[in-house]
């Protein structure tokens, strides 16, 4: 009988005299939170790789224990016993990965086959059982010198092989909030911070609640059903207030608001610029009439070789354009009276187009802000009054 008869027969009658103790209490680890499974790791099965197999176990358990989303099961045992005591092949197939299911109460678990080739390396092959579900297959080839868990290039193949198994088992789910921060909590016991109102967390698939608690805005309860292999998109946050079918009342009026502002601003700064033209040739004007002597009758003087005709001379070519930028000054002082006006009640005194209040509520003194454009024979002005 060659070496490999001799394990298959061991392992066989030491299974039959494990069966009681298979039988006990359920193997299998509390799951730690309501939507985290449990997934349990059999020692993986091979006739002439033990030591290396056994380092691939190892590892893959403390992977499994640190996968979110899963927590590793309690049952342990390995594939050659179970396979053994269940009478069935030493390649499981779908019926006997139901009966090992069902022995070791797990309703996940994680089985593998390793053997030694091509030289110089092991070959193994995980299987990934979900009751219910299609069972997910990975396989690697590495170097038989793998033999001590601590090793991190056998951390490594652990952590890419189950990366295989979790493909159709562990789903993505991106959350967005309108708010930038904020706290999320997964399933009740899980803490996640957004990020830029943005948070990707990986999650086993299934049901799940997610709590997103944007600073300064209220919880929002979600339900998501994660799919395993694909993202889930989730949006949080307080949305914008709607007029109508404008869109945001927000938005709308900070633009009309700036614009007016800026329209204003622009008017005002035209406006006394035509005035101080204005008030430049009229301050001309004055020291022209100055040189006039006292009680002389300018308009006799007008046609004379004098200081007055200098005076009316500069009087008649000046006299059209002061009148026109005194009536553009006004012109543009007003218009910026009206939009600064505009832009203070649209920013400040009614930001978010609230109607007149009902005739029951209760009315509050507001603060009131008037630009009062005054105009007269030599010039113009702008009176700022308000009420607080």
């Amino acid at each position: 009988m060659d070496r490999r008869a001799l394990s298959r027969t061991a392992s066989i009658l030491a299974g039959a005299g494990l069966v009681s103790l298979f039988t006990s209490s359920p193997a299998r680890a509390e799951d730690p939170g309501p939507k985290v499974h449990s997934v349990a790791v059999l020692g993986i099965g091979s006739d002439d790789a033990e030591e290396q197999s056994e380092a691939l176990t190892t590892t893959l358990r403390t992977k499994v224990r640190a996968t979110s989303g899963w927590s590793l099961g309690e049952a342990n045992q390995s594939l050659s016993m179970l396979t053994a005591a269940l009478k069935c092949p030493q390649v499981p197939d779908g019926a006997c990965e139901q009966r090992i299911s069902e022995q070791i109460k797990a309703d996940r678990y994680v089985w593998g086959i390793m053997r030694k080739g091509p030289p110089g390396k092991v070959t193994v092959e995980l299987h990934f059982f979900e009751k219910g579900k299609a069972g997910v297959v990975a396989g690697s080839s590495y170097s038989e010198n793998l033999k001590d868990q601590n090793d991190d290039s056998l951390r490594r193949e652990a952590q890419a092989l189950l990366a295989k198994l979790q493909s159709t088992s562990v789903g993505s789910v991106n959350i967005r909030s309108t708010v930038s921060d904020g706290d999320v909590t997964i399933d009740g016991t899980r803490k996640e911070v957004l990020k830029g109102g943005i948070l990707k967390v990986d999650l086993a698939s299934g049901p799940h609640a997610i709590d997103v608690i944007p600073a300064g805005a209220p919880a929002e309860h979600k339900n998501v059903d994660v799919v395993g292999g694909s993202t889930t998109q989730v949006t949080a946050g307080p949305a914008p207030v709607i007029d109508g079918d404008t869109g945001p009342v927000v938005s709308k009026r900070k633009v009309l608001g700036i614009g007016a502002g800026v329209l204003g601003i622009g008017a005002a700064v035209t406006g006394v610029a035509f005035g101080l033209a204005w008030k430049g040739l009229e301050d001309e004007n004055d020291t022209q009439l100055k040189n006039v002597p006292k009680g002389a009758d300018v308009t006799t003087l007008c046609n004379d070789k004098t200081a007055a005709s200098n005076a009316c001379t500069h009087y008649n070519a000046n006299n059209g354009t002061a009148q026109l930028y005194s009536g553009l000054g006004i012109g543009f002082g007003v218009l910026a009276a009206a939009g600064i006006g505009a832009s203070v009640y649209l920013l400040f005194i009614n930001p978010n187009g609230t109607n007149a209040a009902a005739p029951d509520a209760k009315v509050t003194a507001q603060p009131s802000v008037h630009l009062l454009p005054q105009v007269g024979p030599n010039g113009g002005a702008m009176t700022v009054a308000g009420s607080f």
